[in-house]
Protein backbone atom coordinates (compact mmCIF):
# COMPACT_ATOMS: atom_id res chain seq x y z
CA UNK A 1 0.00 0.00 0.00
CA UNK A 2 1.21 3.21 -1.41
CA UNK A 3 1.83 6.01 1.69
CA UNK A 4 -1.06 8.51 0.05
CA UNK A 5 -4.54 7.96 -1.37
CA UNK A 6 -5.44 11.83 -1.75
CA UNK A 7 -7.98 11.59 -4.27
CA UNK A 8 -10.29 10.05 -1.46
CA UNK A 9 -9.85 13.19 0.47
CA UNK A 10 -13.62 14.69 0.79
CA UNK A 11 -14.36 17.84 -1.34
CA UNK A 12 -15.54 19.90 1.69
CA UNK A 13 -11.81 19.72 2.99
CA UNK A 14 -9.95 19.89 -0.52
CA UNK A 15 -11.70 23.25 -1.48
CA UNK A 16 -10.91 25.34 1.65
CA UNK A 17 -7.33 26.92 1.80
CA UNK A 18 -5.96 25.49 4.89
CA UNK A 19 -3.45 22.99 3.89
CA UNK A 20 0.18 22.60 4.40
CA UNK A 21 3.23 20.37 3.96
CA UNK A 22 5.18 18.55 6.83
CA UNK A 23 8.12 16.52 7.52
CA UNK A 24 9.59 14.21 10.45
CA UNK A 25 12.40 16.22 12.40
CA UNK A 26 13.85 15.87 15.64
CA UNK A 27 13.20 18.35 18.31
CA UNK A 28 14.57 18.23 21.90
CA UNK A 29 15.29 14.99 21.01
CA UNK A 30 12.29 13.28 19.82
CA UNK A 31 10.98 12.99 16.42
CA UNK A 32 8.02 15.51 15.39
CA UNK A 33 5.89 16.91 12.66
CA UNK A 34 7.14 20.15 11.59
CA UNK A 35 4.69 21.86 9.44
CA UNK A 36 5.87 23.91 6.03
CA UNK A 37 4.94 25.92 3.52
CA UNK A 38 5.25 24.74 -0.14
CA UNK A 39 8.03 27.07 -0.79
CA UNK A 40 10.08 25.27 2.21
CA UNK A 41 9.43 28.05 4.79
CA UNK A 42 8.27 27.23 7.94
CA UNK A 43 3.90 27.49 8.29
CA UNK A 44 2.40 27.53 11.24
CA UNK A 45 -1.40 26.40 12.24
CA UNK A 46 -2.32 29.25 13.96
CA UNK A 47 -1.57 31.52 10.78
CA UNK A 48 -3.42 31.64 7.73
CA UNK A 49 -1.79 33.54 5.68
CA UNK A 50 1.08 30.60 5.81
CA UNK A 51 -1.78 27.89 4.58
CA UNK A 52 -1.67 26.88 0.68
CA UNK A 53 -4.25 25.20 -1.56
CA UNK A 54 -4.93 21.66 -1.56
CA UNK A 55 -3.75 21.10 -5.20
CA UNK A 56 -0.70 23.15 -4.40
CA UNK A 57 0.33 20.85 -1.49
CA UNK A 58 -0.33 17.68 -3.37
CA UNK A 59 1.55 19.47 -6.30
CA UNK A 60 4.29 20.17 -4.17
CA UNK A 61 4.59 16.32 -1.99
CA UNK A 62 4.54 14.79 -5.22
CA UNK A 63 7.24 16.89 -7.16
CA UNK A 64 9.83 16.14 -4.06
CA UNK A 65 11.18 14.12 -1.67
CA UNK A 66 11.56 16.65 0.65
CA UNK A 67 7.69 16.55 2.50
CA UNK A 68 6.80 13.68 4.63
CA UNK A 69 3.19 14.42 3.56
CA UNK A 70 0.56 16.95 3.77
CA UNK A 71 -1.75 18.42 6.52
CA UNK A 72 -5.22 20.10 6.77
CA UNK A 73 -5.41 23.03 9.55
CA UNK A 74 -8.37 23.55 11.32
CA UNK A 75 -9.28 26.96 12.02
CA UNK A 76 -11.62 29.50 13.54
CA UNK A 77 -13.16 30.40 10.04
CA UNK A 78 -14.65 27.39 9.68
CA UNK A 79 -17.66 24.37 11.45
CA UNK A 80 -14.69 21.67 11.09
CA UNK A 81 -13.05 19.69 14.03
CA UNK A 82 -11.11 16.72 14.23
CA UNK A 83 -10.32 14.15 16.21
CA UNK A 84 -7.35 12.03 16.86
CA UNK A 85 -7.12 8.33 18.09
CA UNK A 86 -3.84 7.33 18.62
CA UNK A 87 -2.74 3.69 19.30
CA UNK A 88 -6.06 2.78 18.65
CA UNK A 89 -5.45 -1.18 17.12
CA UNK A 90 -4.96 -4.70 18.50
CA UNK A 91 -2.35 -7.14 17.23
CA UNK A 92 -4.13 -7.95 14.17
CA UNK A 93 -4.15 -3.92 13.00
CA UNK A 94 -7.62 -4.13 13.06
CA UNK A 95 -9.38 -1.10 15.21
CA UNK A 96 -10.18 -1.63 19.18
CA UNK A 97 -13.64 -1.73 20.07
CA UNK A 98 -13.76 1.41 21.98
CA UNK A 99 -11.92 3.11 18.66
CA UNK A 100 -14.88 1.73 16.34
CA UNK A 101 -17.54 2.71 18.69
CA UNK A 102 -16.65 6.32 18.26
CA UNK A 103 -16.47 5.77 14.56
CA UNK A 104 -19.20 4.63 14.53
CA UNK A 105 -20.60 7.42 16.83
CA UNK A 106 -19.93 9.93 14.96
CA UNK A 107 -20.79 8.37 11.22
CA UNK A 108 -18.31 10.73 9.51
CA UNK A 109 -15.35 10.95 7.90
CA UNK A 110 -12.32 8.64 9.19
CA UNK A 111 -8.73 7.72 7.93
CA UNK A 112 -5.91 6.08 8.74
CA UNK A 113 -2.90 8.35 10.26
CA UNK A 114 0.19 7.97 8.31
CA UNK A 115 1.60 5.59 11.41
CA UNK A 116 -1.27 3.37 10.56
CA UNK A 117 -2.36 2.89 14.55
CA UNK A 118 -4.22 5.37 14.57
CA UNK A 119 -6.97 7.23 13.21
CA UNK A 120 -7.99 10.85 12.07
CA UNK A 121 -12.45 11.63 11.84
CA UNK A 122 -12.92 15.26 10.78
CA UNK A 123 -16.82 16.15 10.80
CA UNK A 124 -18.62 19.58 11.28
CA UNK A 125 -18.76 20.18 14.96
CA UNK A 126 -17.64 22.65 17.79
CA UNK A 127 -15.78 21.34 20.45
CA UNK A 128 -18.15 21.89 23.36
CA UNK A 129 -15.65 22.36 26.26
CA UNK A 130 -11.86 23.39 26.65
CA UNK A 131 -9.89 20.06 27.05
CA UNK A 132 -8.24 18.64 23.99
CA UNK A 133 -6.93 15.55 25.52
CA UNK A 134 -7.70 12.57 27.70
CA UNK A 135 -4.49 10.70 28.18
CA UNK A 136 -4.65 6.45 28.12
CA UNK A 137 -7.80 5.37 27.98
CA UNK A 138 -9.64 1.95 27.44
CA UNK A 139 -8.76 1.07 23.41
CA UNK A 140 -6.09 3.30 22.95
CA UNK A 141 -3.35 5.53 24.00
CA UNK A 142 -5.27 9.01 24.32
CA UNK A 143 -7.77 10.42 22.84
CA UNK A 144 -7.84 14.54 21.01
CA UNK A 145 -9.91 16.92 19.84
CA UNK A 146 -9.76 20.04 18.03
CA UNK A 147 -11.40 22.80 15.87
CA UNK A 148 -8.80 25.35 15.73
CA UNK A 149 -5.09 26.01 15.70
CA UNK A 150 -4.07 22.35 14.89
CA UNK A 151 -3.42 20.90 11.89
CA UNK A 152 -4.20 16.63 11.20
CA UNK A 153 -1.43 14.77 8.84
CA UNK A 154 -3.25 13.29 6.00
CA UNK A 155 -3.53 9.94 4.32
CA UNK A 156 -6.63 9.39 2.49
CA UNK A 157 -6.58 5.74 3.18
CA UNK A 158 -10.21 5.89 4.83
CA UNK A 159 -11.59 3.29 7.51
CA UNK A 160 -13.76 0.92 5.83
CA UNK A 161 -17.24 1.42 7.21
CA UNK A 162 -17.02 5.26 7.68
CA UNK A 163 -18.58 7.61 5.39
CA UNK A 164 -16.40 9.18 2.87
CA UNK A 165 -17.78 12.85 3.31
CA UNK A 166 -17.37 15.06 6.41
CA UNK A 167 -20.82 15.22 8.06
CA UNK A 168 -22.63 17.09 10.78
CA UNK A 169 -21.94 15.41 13.93
CA UNK A 170 -22.47 17.98 16.44
CA UNK A 171 -25.02 15.94 19.05
CA UNK A 172 -22.55 12.95 18.92
CA UNK A 173 -19.49 15.50 19.20
CA UNK A 174 -20.87 16.46 22.80
CA UNK A 175 -21.99 12.68 24.08
CA UNK A 176 -18.35 11.78 23.23
CA UNK A 177 -16.84 14.86 24.58
CA UNK A 178 -18.51 14.29 28.07
CA UNK A 179 -17.69 10.48 28.41
CA UNK A 180 -14.02 11.48 27.09
CA UNK A 181 -13.41 14.23 29.56
CA UNK A 182 -15.69 13.35 32.65
CA UNK A 183 -14.08 14.64 35.58
CA UNK A 184 -15.68 11.51 37.32
CA UNK A 185 -13.60 9.34 35.24
CA UNK A 186 -9.93 10.18 36.69
CA UNK A 187 -9.02 10.58 32.71
CA UNK A 188 -9.71 14.43 32.34
CA UNK A 189 -11.31 16.91 33.31
CA UNK A 190 -13.74 19.58 32.38
CA UNK A 191 -15.60 22.82 33.68
CA UNK A 192 -18.83 21.67 32.21
CA UNK A 193 -21.35 20.23 33.96
CA UNK A 194 -22.38 16.76 34.08
CA UNK A 195 -26.21 15.61 33.03
CA UNK A 196 -27.83 13.88 35.53
CA UNK A 197 -27.78 9.79 35.06
CA UNK A 198 -30.31 8.93 32.52
CA UNK A 199 -33.69 7.65 33.99
CA UNK A 200 -34.25 4.14 34.38
CA UNK A 201 -37.35 1.77 34.27
CA UNK A 202 -38.92 3.77 31.44
CA UNK A 203 -41.54 2.03 28.92
CA UNK A 204 -40.22 1.75 25.21
CA UNK A 205 -43.35 4.63 24.67
CA UNK A 206 -42.08 6.81 27.51
CA UNK A 207 -38.33 6.87 25.37
CA UNK A 208 -39.91 7.41 22.36
CA UNK A 209 -41.92 10.17 23.64
CA UNK A 210 -38.64 12.20 25.17
CA UNK A 211 -37.02 11.58 21.74
CA UNK A 212 -39.57 13.50 20.00
CA UNK A 213 -39.43 16.43 22.62
CA UNK A 214 -35.72 16.39 22.97
CA UNK A 215 -33.86 19.62 21.20
CA UNK A 216 -32.61 17.10 18.29
CA UNK A 217 -36.56 15.83 17.78
CA UNK A 218 -36.94 17.23 14.22
CA UNK A 219 -33.64 14.36 13.45
CA UNK A 220 -35.56 11.65 15.50
CA UNK A 221 -39.00 12.38 13.74
CA UNK A 222 -37.58 12.20 10.49
CA UNK A 223 -35.84 8.68 10.73
CA UNK A 224 -38.93 7.45 13.33
CA UNK A 225 -41.28 8.04 10.06
CA UNK A 226 -38.53 6.32 7.55
CA UNK A 227 -37.18 9.27 5.76
CA UNK A 228 -33.37 8.89 5.18
CA UNK A 229 -32.34 11.05 2.37
CA UNK A 230 -30.49 13.34 4.91
CA UNK A 231 -27.96 10.33 5.07
CA UNK A 232 -27.47 9.55 1.55
CA UNK A 233 -30.34 6.86 1.04
CA UNK A 234 -27.68 4.71 3.50
CA UNK A 235 -29.76 2.29 5.64
CA UNK A 236 -26.83 1.27 7.90
CA UNK A 237 -25.77 5.20 8.53
CA UNK A 238 -29.60 5.98 8.93
CA UNK A 239 -30.44 3.03 11.44
CA UNK A 240 -26.78 3.94 13.65
CA UNK A 241 -28.06 7.57 13.64
CA UNK A 242 -30.97 6.14 15.29
CA UNK A 243 -29.58 4.56 17.63
CA UNK A 244 -27.26 7.18 18.81
CA UNK A 245 -30.39 9.48 19.53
Amino acid sequence: MSRFNLDTIPAKLRERNQWLLWKHEKRDGETTKIPYQPSGAPAKSNDPGTWCSFQEAVDKLRSTSHFSGIGFVFSESDTLLGVDLDDCTDDSGALTDEAQAIVNLLDTYAEWSPSGNGIHIIGEASKPGDRCRTGEIPGMKELEMYDSGRFFTMTGWTIGNAPDAVHDCSEELVSLYERAFDARSGKGSSNRTHSAPAESHLTDQEVIEKARAAANSDKFKALWEGSISAYGDDHSRADQALVNI
